[in-house]
């Protein structure tokens, strides 16, 4: 049997020692408390169950938001203080197991992967941003038409960097 849990993993009431594995693809980066959450994961699986997390590299190795945080920096917005939850703050491998550590968990494995996104265009890779990227959205939203044009076609021509030439 399968069943599916949707809540916030901080705060979520999940029975004890209940389930057998648990997955988390791009979203214990953005937990404001990592500590509780992995807390919450752990107590939730029985002795032997697995949890599978997804999170994302250095920047430099993962230039598809990287390039985009660069262009959104040149805003002027505020950069948010050391130590806040964002894409890349779990990228340290030896501070990642030490947070599973700290909430019980062991056997730690890491696994590397390259992951390749296509786009039909970098103008569909732009959308994409647009569509997926909620820190986007609210600087965006604080633009002038004219600036939030320029914005978009910045991502756009960063992009084209990293575009296939077949």
């Amino acid at each position: 049997m399968i069943e599916f849990k949707h809540g916030d993993i901080e705060t979520i009431d999940l029975p004890p020692s209940t389930f057998d594995a648990a997955l988390c693809r791009a979203g214990l980066m953005f937990l404001p408390n990592l500590n509780a959450g992995l807390s919450n994961i752990y107590q939730s699986l029985i002795e032997s169950g697995h949890f599978a997390a997804a999170v994302w590299a250095p920047s430099e190795k993962v230039p598809f938001i990287s390039v985009v945080m660069n262009i959104m920096k040149e805003t002027n917005t505020l950069s948010p203080p050391p130590g806040t939850p964002g894409p890349f703050s779990l990228s340290d491998e030896d501070s990642l197991k030490n947070s599973f550590i700290k909430s019980g968990f062991k056997d730690l494995a890491i696994e590397k992967m390259n992951i390749t996104l296509d786009f039909e265009s970098t103008d569909e890779f732009t959308d994409f941003v647009l569509e997926t990227a909620g820190p986007v959205q609210t600087v965006l939203a604080n633009q002038t038409h004219k600036r939030r044009g320029e914005i978009l076609k910045a991502i756009t021509e960063v992009a084209r960097k990293y575009a296939n030439s077949t």
